[in-house]
């Protein structure tokens, strides 16, 4: 008959949890993500007993990876480094490329860091980042990064002018782009 005492007999609850005597399972778990088993006991007031085993499924937490978009790259110049982050998890965050490909002349490290000087020809380049937390939790994140042109530059900036009824020739020239 009630009152009801619980606890535990055998197994381990996940780190940041417990059982109280009122038969309350709360806290947060701070444990690695796993299967935590448990079995729990029941003694009424006349000291009669009945025991269940039961398991704490610990998942991973939401991973959010930024930043969000990236700044378009200009071929053969160096791209501004940007740092990949990850927010959710427990850190460090370790990255790689999941699925796609960077440019050609650009790379991503373990550490985040987005570097290189793209050597792809112009166009868009869809690739998705998986960045995993220090216990194994994962999120990824779709990025499309734009390879744009490189500077044509055209000479002369300026034409002379030309002369009523009189020959007129100027030749151009162009530098930069792709050889």
């Amino acid at each position: 008959t009630a009152p009801y005492l619980w606890d535990i007999t055998s197994g381990t609850l996940p780190t940041g949890m417990s059982l109280s005597s009122a038969g309350v399972l709360s806290g947060t778990p701070g444990s690695a993500p796993g299967t935590y088993s448990i079995t729990v006991r029941a003694r009424d007031a006349n000291n009669c007993v009945s025991t269940q085993a039961l398991s704490v499924r610990v998942v991973c937490p939401p991973i959010t990876l930024s930043p969000a978009t990236l700044g378009d790259a200009q071929q053969f110049v160096a791209y501004s480094a940007v740092l990949m982050d990850g927010m959710g998890g427990s850190a460090p965050y370790t990255f790689g490329i999941d699925s796609g490909a960077l440019p050609g002349g650009m790379s991503l490290s373990t550490s985040g860091l987005l570097s290189g000087t793209p050597t792809a020809l112009p166009g868009d380049y869809t690739f998705t980042v998986r960045g995993m937390d220090s216990v194994g939790c994962a999120g990824t994140r779709s990025h499309t990064l734009r390879v744009t042109c490189p500077v044509i530059t055209v000479t002369p900036a300026t034409l002379p002018n030309a002369r009523q009824y009189q020959a007129y020739s100027q030749t151009m020239s162009a530098s930069g782009g792709n050889p």
